[in-house]
């Protein structure tokens, strides 16, 4: 039984029990108790119904647009067998910016109504979650998702990471990295694109100066 099913019979069994006291209540009134109008019996409820703290129960009616397409980006997910995707990966996929607040808005939403959980930088589903996104009909593939990550990119993005795309899983320095790519090493037309790559969660930075995309963009 689901959340919300639960929380409608406890609605019910918590208003069927309220009813039935009042109705015992009221069955203790006798004609004596009854005053002439110029004197009523002012009747205080002995029994005050207090029903259960609501449990959020969301629906398709409830989700926003930037809030489906989280969903959705997790589903592409767990379609390749990530059931808990890192929160970059699923930024990028729903077309948002990591740490921004066009995806950490409608993310922190998702928490609040129960739909996913956060699990340190990963986010996974929760069953009520799982049922209102969008399934890919197939799974999505290693170069499905790359052609995705690829097309949201700016053009000196998208070169960067096609050279460490294709030498992966090897690590290049970055003079490697920025010949193969048209670019001058040490330059703002390398570094800025190579940066921003890195905060997107797509590439890591690794010691001896070297680079290499990261293995979230090779799920299968």
């Amino acid at each position: 039984m689901d959340r919300c099913s639960r929380a409608g019979k406890e609605y019910a069994g918590v208003i069927e029990s309220s009813i039935a006291k009042l109705t015992a209540e009221l069955a203790k009134i006798t004609k004596s108790d009854v005053k002439p109008l110029t004197a009523p019996k002012t009747i205080v409820p002995r029994h005050v119904v207090v029903l259960p703290k609501s449990t959020t129960c969301a629906t398709n009616t409830d989700i926003s647009g930037p809030e489906q397409r989280i969903l959705d980006a997790i589903a592409w997910m767990e379609s390749i067998g990530i059931a808990e995707p890192e929160q970059t990966a699923v930024a990028f996929l729903a077309d948002y910016t990591y740490g921004g607040g066009g995806f950490n808005n409608p993310k922190g939403s998702l928490r609040s109504k129960g739909l996913v959980e956060y699990r340190s930088d990963r986010i996974a589903f929760t069953e009520g979650g799982r049922e209102l996104a969008n399934v890919p009909e197939q799974a999505l593939t290693s170069d499905e998702l790359q052609r995705k990550v690829l097309e949201r990119l700016h053009g000196p993005e998208r070169k960067l990471l096609t050279v460490l795309l294709q030498r992966y899983p090897e690590e290049i320095s970055n003079e490697e990295l920025a010949e193969q790519s048209g670019y001058t090493f040490g330059a703002g037309g390398f570094n800025n694109p190579r940066g921003r790559l890195r905060s997107l969660g797509l590439i890591e930075y690794l010691p001896g100066g070297k680079v290499k995309a990261r293995s979230l963009l090779f799920p299968v």
